[in-house]
């Protein structure tokens, strides 16, 4: 089955689908003969829009993201296809948003089907309950201006404000030698992901810091006239929010260089405000 990816706009009841009940969530029958389908909710704390949290499935390497409502759908492959005509055994699947605590649910497969009442999984096919996923860092960008023209001058202020939402969070990022943080990534409205534009200090390390309290960081750019286009543009601090409990095979299905400067960071989900301003 082919990965869905996209970027999420930067959750579970898994459903098995089975016999033909109405289900109050998704507004479809059961049917009986889908017992490969994964589906479910997410709930992210303190969220209302659940929509990018990544959904992997341990032992097959399948994905998707959720959308807007936190629900998800991943079709597992057919049993007559997996090794052995069906697959026995616990599966994982695993809900991964880098500033909230990782989630996990389990469901049992039988000769390649999904069983009831079995792991995680419900008599009517669903991971019960929903999937909660507190929330570890809250992470809020703000620019010293909204509007930038081609007589402006001035430097721009970037501050990323970090607020721990759990006891201490640990997180790394690009850092001078004297401390201070200095790395960005800045994402246009109207062009693709590819044209983001990372930013750090030519000296800048990758380090860790432990953040038991809000802290914020403040970066200084002076951009040189017509560095930008006329346009919407989105700042996002560069940094990872190390915690236990991520499988690195999930890592990897995102990407082989994704704290490493490079293209892959943009296919890490975080929910985040970004820091935004407009050119003209």
């Amino acid at each position: 089955m082919k990965k869905i990816r996209f970027f999420p706009s930067l959750f579970l009841y898994l459903f098995l689908i089975g016999s033909c009940t109405d289900n109050p969530f998704f507004n479809e029958s059961i049917k009986v003969d889908e017992l490969t389908t994964v589906r479910g909710r997410v709930v992210l704390e303190n969220e209302v829009n659940a929509e990018g949290v990544y959904v992997w499935v341990d032992g097959f390497e399948y994905s998707t993201y959720t959308k807007e409502d936190g629900s998800f759908s991943i079709e597992l492959p057919d049993p007559s296809v997996q090794p052995g005509g069906g697959l026995n055994g616990i599966f994982k699947v695993y809900f991964f948003c880098a500033n909230y605590r990782i989630s996990s649910a389990s469901f049992v497969l039988i000769n390649g089907k999904i069983e009831r009442n079995k792991g995680n999984v419900s008599q009517d096919g669903t991971i019960f309950p929903d999937v909660w996923m507190p929330k570890l860092l809250d992470i809020r960008t703000e620019l010293n201006h909204t509007l930038l023209t081609a007589a402006t001058k001035d430097s721009l202020v970037i501050k990323v404000h970090l607020t721990n939402i759990a006891d201490t969070v640990l997180v790394r990022t690009f850092r001078q030698p004297w401390g201070a943080a200095n790395a960005l990534v800045i994402l246009s409205e109207n062009r693709s992901p590819e044209e983001a534009i990372f930013l750090r200090g030519t000296t800048a390390l990758w380090a860790e810091e432990v953040i038991t309290h809000p802290v914020t960081w403040v970066m200084i750019y002076k951009f040189p006239r017509d560095f930008f286009s006329a346009g919407k543009y989105y700042f996002y601090p560069l940094l990872e929010v190390v915690q236990e409990g991520v499988p690195d095979k999930l890592l990897n299905s995102l990407g082989d260089r994704l704290y490493a400067f490079d293209l892959d960071y943009l296919n890490v989900p975080y929910k985040q405000t970004p820091g935004e301003i407009e050119v003209r």
